[in-house]
């Protein structure tokens, strides 16, 4: 449960629309943050960011502690966090980073358990799936994910299901049993398109056709 002072520089964090005001947060509070704030700082460092340097000691400290309370959060990680964090590993280009294999593996692991699948939203799951795609997770890796979003395809409205099927297409050619767990994605993502309010595939805008 959060303290009233991490609830405040939730808040903090939210307030502050530039790169540096958000540097300086964390510069000196990072040590009092717990995931709420490690995640919230990430999406923040991404939507104030432009062309600001993504190697500074103070992201690396920020994602080598987001990393850390994901690990002994355990499989009580909620997964909106664990999705907030992949998706600000990609857009802040931290790829590269060991912990961000870390924690594609915990995300990984949570969408292979039947009971952490359901507490992930449609929006989590795409964000997931998409970031994992980016970020380079290979087809076998992958595997998971696409079990996951054939599960949970009904949940995920036409944005989401675009995002899904992105991922799909873009890890590689799986093999073998793999294959066919794509491609039983792919079905799901399909048949639910033709099930959307407001004209099935045709309620999609150009973009979330493209």
């Amino acid at each position: 449960m959060a303290h009233q002072h991490q609830v405040q520089l939730n808040r903090d964090l939210v307030q502050a629309w530039w790169y540096e005001d958000v540097l300086s947060i964390v510069r000196q509070h990072l040590d009092e943050f717990n995931l709420v704030n490690c995640t919230t700082a990430l999406q923040r460092l991404v939507k104030a960011g432009g062309k600001q340097s993504r190697s500074g000691k103070e992201l690396k400290a920020l994602l080598a502690l987001t990393t850390r309370l994901v690990r002994e959060a355990g499989d009580q990680c909620p997964a909106q966090n664990l999705s907030n964090a992949l998706w600000a590993c990609d857009r802040l280009q931290l790829g590269e980073e060991k912990e961000v294999a870390e924690l594609m593996e915990a995300a990984r692991v949570a969408v292979s358990d039947p009971y952490r699948l359901k507490r992930f939203t449609g929006q989590n799951l795409a964000n997931t799936a998409w970031a994992a795609a980016k970020l380079g997770c290979g087809a076998k890796d992958f595997l998971p994910f696409a079990e996951a979003i054939e599960k949970r395809a009904r949940d995920l409205n036409g944005q989401e299901l675009s995002m899904a099927a992105w991922a799909l297409a873009s890890v590689g050619e799986p093999v073998g049993g793999g294959k066919v767990k794509r491609l039983r994605g792919i079905e799901a993502i399909v048949e639910t398109l033709h099930d959307l309010p407001g004209g099935g595939v045709w309620a999609l805008d150009a973009q979330q056709l493209a």
